[in-house]
């Protein structure tokens, strides 16, 4: 089944890749962090800021926020027509929503 899925596909578009959605989609949510950071918690420290985002009452609902940027990387492949790196992107926030999923509800 991953075979299928990490296989090159025939395309016509020269970015339409997996990595080139899958790299963007790692990273966007982490920029998301460090945005919310500038936006409510830029009194604290970088350091104090990512020891508290990673306690798990406040790990979840931040990450999901950083998550919801992968949403405009998903969207703008979609309208180029980049369909195996709009996959790409979706399968980096299933990465991402395993650990928010398991810290909300398991923690």
């Amino acid at each position: 089944m991953l075979k299928k899925f990490f296989q090159p596909h025939v395309t016509i578009y020269r970015y339409d890749k997996f990595l080139v959605g899958f790299v963007p989609a790692m990273i966007a949510p982490w920029i998301g962090v460090l945005l919310f950071y500038l936006a409510k918690f830029s009194d604290m420290s970088l350091r104090d800021y990512f020891i508290m985002i990673f306690k798990p009452q406040i790990f979840s609902p931040i990450m999901s926020l950083g998550v919801v940027l992968n949403l405009f990387i998903f969207f703008l492949f979609i309208s180029r027509n980049y369909y195996i790196a709009a996959r790409a992107v979706i399968f980096a926030s299933i990465l991402y929503a395993i650990p928010i999923v398991w810290v909300k509800f398991f923690h």
